[in-house]
């Protein structure tokens, strides 16, 4: 059986309930990436609120090829340097766009990770292609360089009403019977 998470996530952007004007702002950024200056986009807001499945969406209608990782498996300036320098080094095996994603970049902390964040900085400033990062507070001072590298695109959180929605879609279309409570 195929997880729900799974079988519903958005496939392109008007799937993607509740953010259509980040989701603009994002789309924008990836088909006019050539023609910006910052060379990366720190897409945040509250957990949950759909900055990774949007990214994902507009991967997949875009037709880019998507390489992810999470921060958490980056812990230092030795790996996010051999990490960044394959991904941002290669081309697209089918010659495809290619779109970089590191999720989650408050698991990086200023004491552990030393230099993992001044690597991705540089990094950033010289991709040939756009990086997008996500994060849930952006403004925490150990982000101070990277924000000055990177448009900021705000996920707002969603309201009740947008996320029962989606829910009864899948309730209706999984025959699944269920009482809504005020």
């Amino acid at each position: 059986m195929t997880l729900f998470t799974t079988k519903y996530a958005p496939q392109n952007e008007t799937q993607v309930f509740g953010q259509q004007k980040a989701v603009a702002e994002l789309k924008d950024y990836l088909i006019n990436y050539k023609q910006k200056k910052l060379k990366s986009a720190l897409i945040y807001g509250p957990i949950g609120n759909g900055k990774t499945s949007s990214v994902y969406a507009l991967a997949k209608q875009l037709d880019f090829d998507l390489l992810e990782i999470n921060s958490s498996d980056i812990r230092n300036q030795a790996n996010m340097d051999s990490f960044l320098g394959s991904a941002l080094g290669q081309q697209s095996l089918f010659f495809k766009p290619k779109l970089i994603l590191i999720d989650e970049i408050d698991n990086i902390s200023g004491v552990k990770d030393r230099g993992c964040l001044q690597a991705l900085t540089k990094a950033v400033e010289k991709s040939t292609f756009p990086v997008i990062l996500t994060a849930n507070d952006p403004y925490n001072s150990k982000f101070k360089a990277l924000r000055k590298v990177c448009q900021m695109i705000e996920f707002h959180k969603l309201e009740y009403r947008t996320i029962a929605n989606v829910l009864t879609d899948i309730c209706n279309k999984e025959n699944i019977v269920f009482e809504e409570k005020q």
